[in-house]
């Protein structure tokens, strides 16, 4: 048997017992569920990227507005 032909047949053996490597499932299966996580994580770390977005906006609106009424209480001195 040539090279390829015995390489081909090895691979077709570790792929054919890499079902049983996590936990009975399938490769696919495996890979599904990870892609689905991966797109649950992308969805976490956009919604919180959204989030400290909207609060970096609301603190340097406090800020703007701190300054603001120092500015006019030293003003009133």
């Amino acid at each position: 048997m040539s090279f390829i032909k015995v390489f081909g047949l090895i691979t077709a053996s570790a792929l054919g017992t890499a079902g049983t490597i996590y936990g009975g499932h399938s490769v696919v299966d495996y890979v599904k569920e990870r892609n689905k996580l991966k797109g649950r994580l992308d969805l976490a770390e956009y919604n919180l990227s959204n989030i400290e977005a909207k609060h970096r906006q609301a603190i340097n609106t406090l800020v703007t507005e701190r300054d603001a009424l120092k500015t006019a209480l030293d003003k009133t001195r």
